[in-house]
């Protein structure tokens, strides 16, 4: 079962920092997860908001930021918003998985061919709540495991699950107050893995961990 520090060890260090990742890993997760957005000149760069306002000491959105303006921001201890890359390193050291969000559209083709020359193909999960990426991603490498986030209760099951085989997904993520067990063995029955994220209690994970092939959570300790 995946192990998921969400933003890294967000709970106890700034988010989707590589210091929150590093620590997510030594507190015992066996994966991060994390979000990608695109600069102002066209580098990628891990940050959940459309802007720096909430997780810096900056303000302004990211779109309208070049990469230099970016980097001059404290996002917490004295880190600095990572690019891609250097998350991605994070991962290959300490020989981990990741979950990587697209947060806007059309950087598909620029996060992969990122994971590519990094070797990291097989280490990888994208995920998005945008079915459009998703497609896009498994149409230009459909090697790649991809993954649909849901934040609200599904009415028609049986037509998201649907939607999920024609974008080829290999994993649904709910939010936890949408899942049933019922849910979850159907989901599984059409083939698809299971991420339920936020799970910020041993009780919660102990409830889930033998229901679902992945769990988020804040705060990795949950997980030992």
């Amino acid at each position: 079962m995946l192990k998921i520090g969400h933003r890294g060890a967000s709970e106890f260090f700034p988010e989707n920092t590589l210091l929150s990742f590093k620590k997510a890993f030594e507190m015992g997760a066996s994966t991060i997860e994390f979000d990608v957005r695109q600069t102002k000149d066209g580098k990628l760069v891990v940050i959940h908001d459309k802007s720096v306002d909430r997780t810096t000491n900056g303000s302004g959105l990211v779109s309208e930021m070049t990469f230099r303006e970016i980097r001059k921001l404290d996002a917490g201890k004295g880190e600095k918003i990572p690019t891609l890359k250097e998350a991605l390193s994070v991962v290959k050291k300490f020989n981990g998985k990741c979950l990587v969000e697209i947060k806007e559209k059309g950087i598909e083709e620029k996060i992969l061919d990122v994971i590519k020359k990094m070797k990291m193909e097989e280490n990888v999960i994208i995920t998005s709540f945008y079915t459009q990426s998703l497609k896009k991603v498994k149409e230009l490498n459909p090697k790649i495991e991809t993954g649909l986030i849901t934040m609200n209760k599904i009415k028609n099951t049986i037509g998201f699950l649907r939607l999920c085989k024609a974008i080829k997904v290999n994993w649904v993520l709910p939010e936890k107050s949408t899942l049933t067990k019922k849910f979850a063995e159907e989901i599984h029955k059409w083939g698809f893995k299971i991420i339920i994220w936020l799970i910020d209690s041993k009780e919660e994970f102990k409830k889930w961990e033998k229901i679902v092939d992945g769990i988020a959570s804040n705060n990795p300790k949950v997980f030992t």
